[in-house]
């Protein structure tokens, strides 16, 4: 009886951790997320808020929300041409040198050495990509059975 009563607790606090990380991922570029602004726009106390991160994701939630900055840092630096600063100010940064700290904590090398390692990898990725499409079309998979009249004519 009580595992059931705990079940139920969680559901609705599986619900909104979710609502919560939706809002996190939409607001990302908009405002400057922390603890205490979600806190503050989900009507929660920030220990409720922590219990809430620690149970679902195992780190807290100025933890979560750098972690989700960094990652939107390598998508812009992969798919733009924008500076490092330009950057770190989109995902409101205190600066592009807090910026390059934390990445290079986060992820072990400067965002520069990233996007230049990574773009490397996206451009084999695509000529392989473009090798093995050529590739196939000259040698294609299905060949006309070119044989049959030559045994016919040269066999019997």
């Amino acid at each position: 009886m009580n595992y059931t009563r705990n079940a139920e607790r969680e559901k609705p606090d599986r619900v909104m951790f979710e609502q919560i990380r939706n809002y996190v991922t939409a607001n990302l570029l908009y405002e400057q997320l922390s603890p205490t602004t979600i806190c503050n726009s989900f009507f929660i106390s920030s220990s409720t808020l922590l219990r809430m991160f620690e149970k679902n994701v195992g780190i807290t939630p100025a933890k979560y929300i750098v972690l989700q900055r960094i990652e939107y840092a390598k998508q812009l630096l992969l798919s733009t041409d924008y500076t490092v600063d330009r950057i770190s100010g989109f995902l409101f940064f205190s600066g592009s040198r807090h910026f390059y700290k934390v990445f290079r904590e986060t992820v072990g090398m400067a965002p520069t050495e990233w996007r230049k390692k990574n773009l490397k990898k996206q451009e084999n990725r695509k000529s392989l990509k473009e090798k093995n499409f050529f590739a196939s079309n000259i040698y294609p998979l299905h060949l006309p059975n070119m044989t049959a009249g030559f045994q016919e004519k040269h066999c019997l």
